[in-house]
């Protein structure tokens, strides 16, 4: 288990954060649980209805997530571990 002070916050956007923990290569992207279960209510929702803009949605919200972890790492000189956009 790691100790909080051993992570270190890459930048913070609102509810989401990049993150670089010990032992792992790249940083990566937390988000706060309440807004995932949110996503996850949406879609049940939406499901439930026979729609798909809940999906859509929330594919745009993870596309700027990522959109926002590539320019971050980008504007610090790292490497990228995703392929960006998608082919």
């Amino acid at each position: 288990m790691c100790r909080p002070e051993q992570i270190e916050l890459v930048a913070q956007y609102g509810n989401m954060g990049i993150v670089h923990m010990p032992g792992r290569r790249f940083p990566g992207i937390c988000i706060q649980a309440d807004t995932v279960s949110s996503w996850l209510s949406a879609l049940s929702e939406d499901r439930r209805r026979g729609g798909v803009g809940g999906a859509r949605d929330l594919e745009k919200t993870l596309r700027q997530c990522i959109e926002t972890y590539v320019s971050t790492l980008t504007d610090r000189g790292d490497e990228i571990p995703v392929v960006w956009p998608p082919p």
